[in-house]
Formats: structure tokens, sequence, C-alpha cells
């Protein structure tokens, strides 16, 4: 996407906005053998836009008290120390 930018993202945002862009189906990385794990990943497009519509959105979303990857929720800092002794952190 970086390299096609110049052409491509005016087109894009066009589509979100418009309600007409569509999500490709994930692409399984990783080997397929016996105990391997297989990965599901977006393509570079669409894990642009979902990221777009997520930072759009976010604010209208109700968000828990106990999560600590939000602005002014303490940080991954102090969700640890609460976590320490309680069994649910484990290093």
């Amino acid at each position: 996407m970086r390299f096609h930018w110049g052409e491509q993202g005016a087109r894009l945002q066009r589509q979100v906005e418009r309600s007409d862009y569509r999500l490709s189906p994930m692409q399984l990385v990783g080997r397929r053998g016996k105990g391997e794990e297989q990965l599901a990943q977006w393509n570079a497009q669409d894990a642009l836009v979902l990221k777009w519509v997520a930072l759009r959105i976010g604010g209208l979303l109700p968000t828990h008290a106990r999560c600590a990857h939000l602005k002014g929720h303490g940080g991954a800092g102090s969700r640890a120390a609460g976590c320490q002794g309680t069994g649910e952190w484990r290093v």
C-alpha cells in the first residue's frame, strides 16, 4: 500500500466513506502439518481500513474500566502490578 498510496489512497477512502468497501478473505500463514499452527491475517489494505474505522468509532464505543491498554487507564504496568500474587499473571 505505501508504494501505491498516491494512486489508491483517495479511491480507498471514497469506498470506505460510501460503505462500498468489502473485506477480502483472510490469508492463512504457516505450515499445514501435524502440530503446526496456522495464523490468519488480513491483507495490507484490509488492515488499513480496519484500523481507520477503529480510530473513527473508538470514542463511540463503551470501554471497560480494566482495559489497561487504553489511554488514561494506567497502562500495562499498573495491570501487571494488580495481577501479581493473584495467579492471573505468569512470567
